[in-house]
């Protein structure tokens, strides 16, 4: 008898463990690959990077973005837009280096791809670069 609840104990924590890490695959796969911008401080336009695409899965009006790293001493403004440098979501300020934020107003169409756009902040009193990733969702 215990050896017959062990067997079912161990295949239910091996069944467990399997549909755990089976998400954390699909949510990784869900961001794009990391983006780079130089932002030039007195830059007064957004910078559009359109070669990295995140392609819109859900009919959710949110999207996801992550800060990598920054030498930026004030968070440039981040949105998403389409392959015409058509904005495709409302504007957020980036977070801080090694968190992410939740943006909205996501209009995108599901399975269409979406980039990522960045302005630097008025603010901003110095040349820097910023490390990102994004999820349209």
């Amino acid at each position: 008898m215990k050896s017959k609840k062990n067997k079912l104990f161990t295949l239910a924590l091996v069944a467990m463990t399997m549909l755990f890490s089976a998400q954390i695959v699909f949510a990784a796969t869900t961001w794009s690959n990391p983006v780079l911008f130089n932002l030039n401080h007195d830059d007064d336009y957004w910078h559009n990077n359109l070669s990295e695409a995140n392609t819109k899965t859900t009919s959710s009006t949110n999207y996801d973005v992550y800060n990598i790293a920054q030498t930026m001493t004030v968070n440039p403004s981040f949105r998403l837009i389409n392959s015409a440098r058509e904005a495709r979501s409302s504007t957020i300020n980036m977070p801080n280096p090694g968190y992410q934020k939740v943006g909205g107003g996501n209009t995108g169409t599901i399975g269409y791809a979406y980039y990522s756009s960045t302005k630097p902040d008025i603010l901003q009193t110095s040349d820097g670069s910023i490390r990102l990733q994004f999820k349209s969702r």
